[in-house]
């Protein structure tokens, strides 16, 4: 039996999280595996342990057959591409969610979150600027868009 990946993209206050409250399978979240193995909301020193751990536990769930999403904030292709090369090397479909907000809603968001879940506001920013539209070129099979 063959899951599907989906991967959530957008900044951080888009609506990624709250999106998960619908979906039945499995996730991997690298705030998750920040917060449970390392203790912290975000350290630059940790981030390659953070991506390893998560592509091995991704690897792992679709070897398992479940439908997985990848909750992060993978704004780049360069994010996406090793996610992508997973699923696709275990012959799965994949589906990119995309959150396409105005910087003003998303930092109306941000200042209505509880205190853990608040980031900074030009990291905010930084992650709407750097954001690449997902295409179907990058092996996507499905792209939907929130805005």
């Amino acid at each position: 039996m063959k899951g599907k990946l989906v991967i959530l993209i957008g900044p951080p206050a888009a609506g990624k999280s709250t999106w998960l409250y619908q979906f039945s399978g499995e996730v991997i979240s690298t705030d998750d595996i920040r917060r449970q193995e390392f203790g912290v909301q975000f350290d630059q020193r940790i981030e390659p342990a953070v991506w390893h751990l998560a592509y091995e536990r991704l690897e792992k769930a679709i070897r398992s057959g479940k439908d997985v999403c990848f909750d992060a904030t993978n704004t780049t292709r360069n994010r996406r591409k090793p996610l992508i090369d997973i699923a696709k090397k275990y012959g799965v479909s994949v589906e990119g969610v995309v959150f396409l907000w105005e910087l003003d809603v998303l930092i109306k968001r941000n200042r209505e979150r509880p205190p853990g879940k608040k980031v900074p506001e030009e990291v905010i920013e930084n992650k709407l600027q750097e954001l690449e539209v997902p295409s179907y070129e990058e092996g996507f099979n499905k792209i939907e868009v929130f805005r």
